[in-house]
C-alpha cells in the first residue's frame, strides 16, 4: 500500500493521485548532501485541489521529489500537479541540467566514498580501481545488496546483468553499479560475481558501515538508485514494506531514458501534456516537406499554451511588446529564454517557466535532419507593475 500526500476523498481523481504518490522513510533519505539547485519551502497545488507545504528536491522522468516540513522525502507524478507547478518543476530541472553539464572536477561526498570503497573484479580478485585515469563522472549509482546463498537474488541478478550489459555503453558512463554482499566471506562474494558474470564493482570491506547500510534496506535482494549526491531516486523498499528490486530497476530505466545525452538532447523531465503521437506525426510531415523542397526550415511551435503568461498580466494595463530569444534543441525543447528589451530577472524567470512548457518542431536541414536553433519570439503582454522595468515602461 502506498502513502499519499493528499487527504482521503471519494473522487476518482483523488484515488488516482493517491496511487501516484509514495513516501520513503526518513532513515532511507537522510544525509543526502544535495549539491544542486533546491527549491524553497512553499505551497504546491495538486489537481484535486489539495495544497501542501513542500520543498522541491529533485526530478527525473515523471517523478518529482519533495521534502515536507519534517524533512521526510515524498515523491509524486508531475501530472498530479496543476500546470503552474508543473512549469515550476520543468524550469527547475532545466536549471539543474545546465549545472550538471558545467565542467567541474569537484567530487561530491558520495562520489568520493564510492571511489574509496568500490573495487573492480579482475582475474577473480577485487582490485582498487584507478579512478584518476577515467574522466567519467557518473550522474547515477546503483547499490545492489545481494548474496550467493539467496535464491531470489540468484533469480534477479541475471536481469540486472543483462540491463547493465545492454545499457552501459549506450549511456556512456552515466551510471555505475556496486555490489554490497551479504555473503559469509569475500571468497564467496567473488565466486558469486564470477559465476553470474557481474561486470560491475564489488564492496566487501565497508559494506556494513553506516554509510552503506543506509542504502541497503532490511532484506535482499535490494536495489537502490541514487544520484551523485547520494539522493535516493528509487528503492526496493517503501514505507509500507518490500517492493523488490524489479520495481527500482524499472524506475531506473525511466530515469536514464529521460536523462541521457548531451545538453541539447536531454529531457530530464518531459514536458507534460504533450501528445507525442501527434508531435511525431507533425515532425514527419515537416521532414518530408523539407526533403521534397530541399530547403532547411526554422523551428515552429507545435504546442504553445499561453495560460501561464496570463498570470503576469494586469487586465487594465496597456499591451507592451516584449522581445524574447529562445534556444530550441534538436528535440524541439526550449532550453534557454532571454529577454532582449528588459533587464527584469523576475520577468525573465516567469516567462521562462511558461515558455519551457512549449514544444517546437525543431529546425530541419534540407535533408530533414533535426537541428538546434535560436529563434525570436515576440510577445504582447499587459504586464503587472512588479514586472515593469525602466525600458519596458517607456514602451507603454
Amino acid at each position: 500500500m502506498e502513502h499519499s500526500l493528499v487527504p482521503k476523498q471519494s473522487s476518482f481523481l483523488t484515488k488516482w493521485l493517491a496511487l501516484s504518490l509514495l513516501l520513503f522513510p526518513v532513515s532511507i533519505l537522510a544525509d543526502t548532501n544535495l549539491q544542486t539547485v533546491e527549491g524553497e519551502m512553499r505551497d504546491w497545488t495538486f489537481r484535486n485541489g489539495d495544497v501542501q507545504q513542500l520543498r522541491l528536491q529533485n526530478a527525473y522522468g515523471k517523478t518529482v521529489y519533495f521534502a515536507d516540513k519534517n524533512g521526510s522525502t515524498t515523491f509524486a507524478n508531475i501530472l498530479a500537479l496543476v500546470p503552474e507547478d508543473q512549469a515550476e518543476v520543468v524550469y527547475w530541472s532545466r536549471v539543474r541540467d545546465a549545472q550538471i553539464f558545467e565542467p567541474s572536477t569537484d567530487k561530491t561526498a558520495f562520489e568520493k566514498q564510492f571511489r574509496k570503497d568500490a573495487f573492480k573484479l579482475k582475474e577473480e580478485k577485487l582490485i582498487k580501481a584507478d579512478w584518476n585515469k577515467s574522466n567519467e563522472s557518473p550522474e547515477f549509482y546503483a547499490i545492489y545488496t545481494s548474496a550467493s546463498w539467496c535464491k531470489p537474488c540468484r533469480g534477479f541478478t541475471p536481469s540486472l546483468v543483462s540491463f547493465y550489459n545492454t545499457t552501459k555503453d549506450f549511456y556512456q558512463g552515466q551510471y555505475e553499479v556496486v555490489l554490497c554482499s551479504w555473503d559469509q566471506s569475500q571468497t564467496e562474494m567473488i565466486d558469486y560475481m564470477v559465476e553470474d558474470d557481474m561486470p560491475w564493482n564489488g564492496n566487501w570491506k565497508s559494506r556494513k558501515s553506516n554509510f552503506w547500510r543506509k542504502y541497503q534496506g532490511n532484506g535482499i535482494p535490494c536495489l537502490v538508485i541514487v544520484d551523485r549526491n547520494g539522493f535516493v531516486l528509487a528503492h526496493s523498499y517503501d514505507s509500507e514494506g518490500y517492493l523488490g528490486p524489479t520495481s527500482a530497476l524499472k524506475r531506473f530505466r525511466e530515469i536514464l531514458m529521460h536523462a541521457y545525452g548531451n545538453k541539447e538532447e536531454r529531457i530530464s523531465v518531459p514536458t507534460p501534456a504533450i501528445d507525442l503521437k501527434k508531435l511525431n506525426e507533425a515532425l514527419k510531415k515537416h521532414k518530408d516537406a523539407a526533403q521534397k523542397a530541399s530547403q532547411s526550415s526554422a523551428p515552429s511551435i507545435a504546442y504553445g499554451p499561453k495560460e501561464l503568461l496570463k498570470s503576469l498580466e494586469n487586465e487594465s494595463g496597456e499591451p507592451i511588446d516584449i522581445k524574447t530569444r529562445l534556444s530550441v534543441s534538436n528535440r524541439g525543447m526550449v532550453t534557454k529564454v532571454e529577454l532582449l528589451n528588459s533587464s527584469n530577472p523576475a520577468l525573465e524567470r516567469e516567462i521562462s517557466k511558461a515558455v519551457m512548457l512549449w514544444q517546437f518542431i525543431p529546425a530541419l536541414s534540407a535533408k530533414g535532419e533535426e537541428q538546434s536553433a535560436v529563434v525570436s519570439l515576440p510577445l504582447k503582454l499587459k504586464l503587472k507593475e512588479e514586472y515593469l522595468s525602466e525600458e519596458l515602461s517607456l514602451l507603454k
